[in-house]
């Protein structure tokens, strides 16, 4: 997988305004190949956890200061990978480098379930779930 959303998927601004209005964790893990979850910055008003592991050539996250930042509590991924994200600007990775937690392929990260009726979307290799 290259991308987890393509910008054909998301073709008005009613729609993209609306997408993850519930979605509290982003989970991503074993994709190697990927190198996108959208283009450009999406809203995630109730977003608290952004977990990627082992998707080396993902070099974009796509939040920005007004997508996330009062509901995210945490980023997680490997020190490397964070090191090699590209911003939109200097401030806006200020920001996010206060909610960055590295971990290590020896500390797994676990995620289960539903989370009060809110959604999680894990996408792991080549699979994805949306829980409700």
């Amino acid at each position: 997988m290259k991308e987890v959303i393509s910008i054909e998927y998301v073709t008005s601004i009613a729609q993209h305004a609306s997408i993850f209005t519930r979605l509290t964790s982003l989970v991503l893990g074993g994709m190697p190949m990927l190198e996108s979850i959208y283009q450009g910055a999406l809203l995630f008003p109730s977003l608290e956890i952004i977990s990627v592991i082992d998707c080396p050539r993902l070099r974009r996250l796509p939040i920005d200061s007004n997508s996330a930042a009062k509901s995210l509590k945490k980023i997680e991924g490997d020190l490397t990978w964070w090191g090699r994200l590209e911003w939109e600007d200097e401030s806006v990775e200020e920001i996010f480098t206060n909610y960055f937690s590295p971990q290590y392929l020896a500390d797994p990260i676990q995620h289960s379930g539903e989370v009060r009726g809110k959604k999680k979307l894990v996408v792991e290799g080549s699979t994805s779930r949306a829980a409700t």
